[in-house]
């Protein structure tokens, strides 16, 4: 494993991490990785085979049952009544 130095971490934001490790029984350490791997995961985009299957998907429902119509629309159209 790789150590990694973190410096001229700001008092204030020091007093939070360690907040949170309290509350979630880790220890500061942890819960920064924690942070990170959480992070981390919410930038990862779906690759191109994902995006590809959720249009072919998408196009085999609107076969079966047709095109659904925009729910903006819908929502446009019931509020003007």
């Amino acid at each position: 494993m790789v150590n990694i130095s973190l410096r001229d971490v700001p008092d204030e934001l020091y007093q939070q991490l360690k907040q949170m490790a309290e509350l979630e029984r880790r220890s500061v350490n942890q819960q920064i990785l924690v942070l990170l791997e959480r992070s981390l995961k919410l930038q990862q985009r779906p690759s191109a085979e994902v995006w590809q299957r959720i249009e072919q998907r998408r196009e085999a429902i609107a076969s079966r049952v047709g095109l659904t119509p925009d729910s903006a629309e819908l929502i446009a159209e019931d509020r003007s009544r």
